[in-house]
């Protein structure tokens, strides 16, 4: 039985109850006797008033507790800044250094052999090309958020740089990366595009280095990155829901409340977008971003309700 038919149940027999309950408690305030075919003497008068006030207060609270997942979708919701989460799902893009200059003429680069050397060796570098025929320069990431996020060469040349966007205004409550990467496809012409669930691994790789830039406190858990084993098709809505219902329950299972989760829609297609939207509609609690290229804006969307600040 799917989750959304359970919680479909679990309404109405809350419902049923309270209905039940204000019968009894409207019964027993008549003074009948209530329970006559459970207990050969019925229950007293007080003791049946309680009885009932208490079931029909416990099914009022739980339908009260309950009652977002009673609303239709009537807007999306949209927050200036998403809320600090402890625990984000980012959808990862194939990673892309294309090359571009900075205002100085210097030149960021990482292709052919170096991206293959990038990709199998782990080490987090970039060529650099300054002008004037100067030799080339390493750079390396900093391990800084702040510092690599606003470094011009890094922010306008590296697509993952949204990566680094998309966790910083989480930075004090992160406990969880999660990890989704696509599968290889085909172009018209019949040439396999790889996905990025092959490069999951080197992602994981350059996010740890900023563990020790992430705000940690004796309550918090030590930063943890996963990644989803599976590759996932990015144009299909469908295996992209799926892919984050399996993560949000593997969390879930672990203690994470939905209303401490995230998911970053910005790499992959318009799809991932949608999937998010849905994972929002079916639990009300929780929020999707989006980071602008443009700029520094990181927005948060809720297809139900903007998420409140929840402590």
């Amino acid at each position: 039985m799917s989750h959304g038919k359970i919680q479909g149940f679990i309404n109405i027999g809350l419902a049923i109850g309270f209905a039940i309950s204000a019968g009894w408690l409207g019964d027993a305030l008549k003074g009948e006797t209530l329970f006559n075919d459970w207990f050969r003497a019925g229950i007293s008068y007080w003791y049946g008033i309680a009885a009932s006030l208490i079931v029909l207060l416990l099914c009022a609270y739980f339908l009260y507790q309950r009652r977002r997942s009673f609303l239709p979708v009537h807007q999306l919701a949209q927050l200036e800044a998403p809320y600090p989460s402890k625990a984000i799902i980012i959808c990862v893009s194939t990673l892309s250094i294309p090359g571009c200059e900075d205002e100085e003429g210097s030149v960021l680069r990482c292709a052919g052999e170096e991206l293959k050397q990038l990709k199998e060796s782990g080490d987090v570098f970039f060529k650099v090309r300054p002008q004037h025929g100067q030799p080339e320069k390493t750079l390396n990431l900093s391990g800084n958020l702040r510092t690599d996020i606003h470094h011009p060469l890094i922010a306008k040349s590296w697509n993952w740089h949204q990566i680094l966007r998309a966790i910083a205004p989480h930075r004090d409550r992160l406990e969880l990366i999660y990890l989704i990467g696509s599968k290889n496809s085909k172009t018209p012409k019949g040439q396999v595009k790889p996905g990025s669930h092959e490069e999951l691994q080197l992602c994981k790789r350059i996010l740890e280095k900023y563990r020790d830039d992430i705000v940690t406190t004796p309550h918090r858990k030590p930063l943890q990155i996963e990644t989803f084993e599976y590759p996932v098709e990015f144009d299909s809505v469908e295996a992209l829901h799926g892919a984050l219902e399996n993560i949000i329950q593997r969390m879930q299972k672990t203690g994470t409340k939905t209303k401490d989760m995230i998911i970053d829609s910005t790499g992959g297609l318009k799809t991932t977008s949608i999937a998010a939207a849905m994972a929002t509609l079916r639990h009300p609690d929780m929020a999707f971003q989006y980071v602008h290229t443009d700029g520094d804006k990181v927005l948060s969307y809720n297809v139900v309700n903007a998420r409140s600040e929840i402590g």
